[in-house]
């Protein structure tokens, strides 16, 4: 494997596991648990929690259809750097005021 392979790879590993930290991934997986003890403390949506989860996926589509666009307007540093501070500090916001 020549070297610039081996760079590519170990950018793409660390680009996935970036965004694993992030937590996106935990927000899917425990969505379910999430609006099941939000409806426990009292709280009422007027829609159940399979549509609440899908509302997570049509967000992450929607923001992966936005980003394609995205690239033209912005430099990759830009995206990258930018896209995951918002991201995490909507994740900070989502956990407090889920608390």
């Amino acid at each position: 494997m020549d070297p610039a392979s081996r760079n590519a790879t170990w950018t793409c590993i660390a680009i996935a596991l970036f965004n694993n930290f992030t937590g996106q991934s935990l927000i899917c997986i425990y969505s379910t648990n999430i609006f099941e003890d939000i409806n426990a403390l009292g709280s009422h949506s007027r829609f159940d929690i399979k549509t609440e989860n899908n509302f997570i996926g049509y967000s992450a589509c929607i923001g992966a259809i936005l980003s394609y666009y995205s690239v033209a307007f912005f430099k990759r540093k830009t995206l990258f750097v930018g896209g995951h501070f918002i991201m995490g500090a909507l994740l900070l916001m989502s956990g407090y005021y889920t608390n």
